[in-house]
């Protein structure tokens, strides 16, 4: 079994043995052929504002189950070994036996023959992260969220850049919410800018679910991690992706409801306060969604789920 070992699939082909792949479920033919993906916001320009969306989106789901140009090396040593060639870059992605790391009825799927239901085996999470509780997180921050008005939590894991999250600081300092900001590794400690009180900075939570479910609204990248956790706290979501997969990974939140997606490409904090704005103007709305998102999941047992569903395999393969 192997998380993203693209290698490992000819390998395992070349001395015939079945490869166990965990994948994420936005990175899987089922959820292209669905036509769930939108345009790449890295690929938008210019030119690209003029097509409908509507189209943009069709065409990156059909592009995606045929491209071929990212596989071809692999395929040429696929040929070299004398093992069967991927038919298309999402290939990569699948084993003899896909292992998908979400709930299907968040990424709104159906099942079908190679991807079965019980290969939907949920999300992986480190256990502190479901396990810490309140009395761990700081006294301060948690007296700042409970201050009167509006709270946010602004949270861009590492893969945020410096620059947007300095422009998201700025905006939020011009105005009367109480903010909390992590700001993990997009900043050194002579880079913090000097900000209003309504803003709190902090370079780590022992709980960021927890944070999550105490604030009105989260500012997020789209790592699934944080995706997830943010559907687990029910709390609206602004989402930021810094690449494709996280793109995929936020619009199950916009489809759920309970998120505004912007643009990395063409972010500015005018776009940003109008989406606080919508959401805040319908708040009702956006948290009873987030809401109905939270009660439809279950518990995360996806590395439980991962394990027996690889006995089940193995058993198979066996007998």
């Amino acid at each position: 079994m192997t998380p993203f070992d693209f290698f490992a699939k000819i390998s395992t082909r070349a001395v015939g043995i079945p490869l166990v792949f965990l994948s994420s479920g936005v990175v899987t033919p089922p959820y292209f052929k669905s036509n769930l993906a939108t345009f790449p916001d890295a690929y938008e320009s210019i030119f690209t504002r003029y097509i409908p969306q509507s189209i943009k989106n069709r065409l990156s789901n059909k592009y995606a189950l045929r491209c071929k140009w990212t596989i071809k090396g692999f395929n040429k040593s696929a040929k070299h070994f004398n093992v069967a060639p991927m038919n298309h870059f999402l290939d990569l992605f699948c084993g003899d036996y896909t292992l998908i790391a979400d709930e299907i009825s968040f990424l709104n799927l159906k099942p079908t023959s190679q991807f079965s239901l019980r290969n939907y085996v949920g999300p992986i999470f480190p256990d502190y992260l479901f396990q810490t509780q309140r009395k761990q997180t700081d006294a301060k921050i948690r007296k700042h969220i409970e201050k009167p008005g509006r709270s946010i939590l602004l949270s861009l894991g590492s893969s945020g850049t410096k620059q947007m999250f300095l422009d998201i600081l700025d905006a939020l300092n011009k105005t009367k919410y109480n903010v909390i900001a992590v700001y993990s590794t997009i900043l050194n400690e002579d880079e913090i800018p000097r900000l209003n009180n309504n803003i709190r900075l902090t370079k780590f939570v022992p709980s960021i679910k927890y944070i999550n479910e105490q604030v009105d609204i989260a500012i997020i990248h789209g790592g699934r991690g944080t995706v997830y956790t943010a559907a687990y706290a029910g709390k609206p979501v602004i989402g930021i992706p810094m690449q494709f997969e996280q793109q995929c990974n936020l619009d199950i939140l916009v489809r759920h409801g309970m998120a505004i997606r912007l643009s990395k490409k063409n972010f500015n904090k005018k776009q940003l306060m109008k989406a606080l704005r919508e959401i805040f103007h319908n708040y009702d709305t956006y948290l009873n969604q987030a809401l109905i998102l939270k009660k439809r999941l279950q518990e995360p047992k996806g590395a439980e789920n991962a394990a027996k569903r690889n006995i089940e395999i193995i058993q198979h393969k066996v007998t």
